[in-house]
């Protein structure tokens, strides 16, 4: 499947009362690092059944900025979409694509998966199946059944079932990751605050960040923090979480979580019932913008912060790729 073909071909219309780009326009967007070099890859197809309409095709890329590597490489991967009510990831990835297409001349090789659950950023739903139900909503990305056995995290969750396209992005990863392998990982996300949370957490009225891997790169996580509060998003700095989790200069030293962030980091996993090792990512930085239910503060206002960490991609990749030589 070619991705400027699926531009063109696409006929379904996306939720846009929050300002963000269409699907279309994304899609159109990112075809920019293709006709730069880079390559696509399909991923998954996400099947979505609107009212009154044939069953939908909906495509999931990840963009490579050096296809043509024949040995394993240290890579930087960044994802972002993954919930579908979170649009500025994916919209200041588009706004970037020039910058990006820099970084990757001058030699950082790229491998992003821009727009994760097409279906839920249409309908502006959260999970591809459940507009915000946490409780049975599917997450894409979800880890958890290559982790759960590990002995350092045994039967901390339950392994719930898995959508078909959490199973086929997961397997992508896995496959990819064996030879671009993850140094530095970026994954934005943004955080919605109910007006009258029921529950006493710093989360409930400003963002924090996690961060995952070595202990020596956690002042990327800081520096990212920095950004957010230049850009106006209202950080919780210190505290703990809902989960008894510490926040330290706005950043939560993340724990096992079943999530895709926590298998970049992790040295192992499981696969066909045998555990197997890897390269861990040097540092896994998931990015949270704030959203407030009453409209404070706005998409553009979202982006801008994304944008700005994506315009330091380059200096991130250098601290960390000086730091391993």
């Amino acid at each position: 499947m070619n991705i400027h073909e699926v531009v063109s071909s696409l006929d379904v219309s996306t939720y846009q009362q929050d300002g963000r780009k269409s699907l279309t326009d994304l899609y159109a967007a990112y075809t920019q690092l293709v006709d730069a070099g880079w390559t696509a890859e399909l991923v998954a197809i996400q099947e979505l059944q609107l009212e009154n309409r044939e069953p939908i095709q909906l495509p999931i890329f990840a963009l490579i900025s050096r296809p043509e590597l024949l040995i394993s490489t240290l890579s930087f991967w960044v994802l972002s979409g993954v919930h579908g009510e979170e649009p500025a990831g994916p919209n200041a990835l588009a706004e970037e694509v020039p910058t990006l297409i820099e970084f990757a001349r001058q030699g950082i090789p790229f491998v992003m998966l821009p727009m994760l659950n097409p279906a839920g950023y249409i309908r502006d739903w959260r999970y591809e199946n459940a507009r915000r139900d946490s409780t049975i909503g599917q997450s894409v990305t979800d880890c958890e059944p290559l982790l759960h056995e590990l002995p350092s995290r045994q039967a901390l969750f339950p392994v719930a079932e898995r959508s078909s396209t959490a199973q086929a992005v997961t397997q992508w990863i896995v496959n990819y990751q064996q030879h671009f392998i993850p140094q530095l990982v970026f994954d934005h996300h943004e955080d919605e605050f109910e007006e009258n949370p029921q529950v006493e957490d710093p989360q409930q009225f400003n963002s924090y960040i996690y961060y995952y891997g070595q202990p020596r790169f956690i002042t990327l996580a800081e520096s990212v923090t920095g950004i957010l509060l230049e850009n106006g998003m209202p950080i919780s700095v210190e505290g703990k979480t809902r989960f008894g989790e510490q926040i330290q200069r706005g950043v939560v030293a993340a724990s096992p979580d079943g999530s895709v962030d926590e298998f970049f980091a992790s040295p192992e996993y499981i696969e066909d019932g045998q555990r197997k090792t890897k390269t861990a990512a040097e540092a896994v930085i998931v990015v949270e913008t704030t959203r407030k239910l009453d409209g404070t503060i706005e998409l553009p206002q979202r982006v801008a912060a994304h944008r700005q960490i994506i315009q330091n991609y380059q200096k991130f990749w250098q601290q960390v790729d000086q730091d391993k030589r």
